[in-house]
């Protein structure tokens, strides 16, 4: 790990600059339920977040405070694994009170995450270094969870706005606590996601 007193995320190109207000919304109130999640620093003109030209792109970027630990990974030990689901069922819980307000833009995972035809999950297996009957099995669960998943009631019991990339190498843990990271994904869904 390096250490520093801030970090700064680019969001990939098709984050407008309400996709960032709106996940930055979304953040802020998760942080004021007591979830540890990145506090972010405003430019020098108060924004949260700045336009920059990046790769031959026009990109939004933010910046963070620094959080000084290394990423769970593959690695956790049980006692963390178990505490991530903690931190997992608090995010939910909170997420169950947010009311986002009307200009909020979030996306649904269910269109964006779907069936084996879906290209975002063909890009994404070619990509991925696992076998051809892997890839084929990864498929076949990507339309069973469709398929479980419409017939899921979409309410506040179980449906909202989820991390969406939940895994150990996007928590930090300090030491003492585990901190959740790259929110960049938050969209709409069932937390069983």
């Amino acid at each position: 790990t390096k250490r520093g007193d801030f970090f700064l995320k680019l969001l990939v190109s098709n984050h407008t600059a309400a996709d960032v207000n709106s996940r930055l919304h979304f953040v802020e109130f998760l942080r004021d339920g007591g979830l540890s999640v990145p506090s972010v620093i405003a430019t020098k003109s108060g924004c949260r977040f700045a336009s920059v030209r990046a790769d031959g792109q026009q990109r939004q970027a933010v910046m963070s405070r620094w959080i000084d630990g290394d990423t769970l990974g593959p690695r956790a030990r049980d006692r963390q694994v178990e505490r991530s689901g903690e931190l997992l069922a608090r995010l939910h819980v909170r997420s169950q009170q947010y009311d986002p307000p009307d200009e909020s833009k979030f996306r649904a995972w269910d269109d964006v995450y779907v069936t084996a035809e879906n290209e975002w999950l063909n890009q994404f297996l070619s990509s991925s270094p696992v076998s051809e009957t892997d890839k084929e099995i990864l498929k076949r669960a990507a339309n069973r969870t469709k398929r479980i998943s419409a017939g899921l009631p979409r309410d506040r019991r179980n449906y909202g706005l989820i991390h969406a990339d939940f895994h150990g190498d996007n928590l930090i843990f300090d030491g003492e606590t585990i901190w959740i990271v790259d929110l960049d994904d938050v969209s709409w869904g069932h937390f069983l996601f």
